[in-house]
């Protein structure tokens, strides 16, 4: 899925990511950052992940579809690219 990543929110152990598609609001889990691919498609060296608040960066999401209503979410991300 692609979109623009406007929030990270650190949980504890996990992470999510809430990110605008298609104008509609939707949140992805980080259970296991080990298992997650990062790639960066720009030519400035990378995107700085930090939680809370982000500057409205488009990516690209990989992620299994399982929903996770503790936390809100759609499914597990195993990749994200930063565009």
């Amino acid at each position: 899925v692609e979109g623009v990543l406007l929030q990270v929110d650190c949980l504890d152990k996990v992470a999510r990511l809430r990110v605008t598609v298609g104008g509609s609001p939707k949140a992805f889990l980080i259970q296991d950052p080990n298992r997650v691919v990062i790639k960066n498609a720009s030519a400035d060296g990378g995107h700085e992940f930090t939680c809370g608040p982000q500057k409205s960066v488009k990516v690209a999401l990989e992620y299994i579809l399982k929903a996770d209503p503790n936390y809100g979410t759609e499914g597990l991300v195993r990749s994200i690219e930063f565009r």
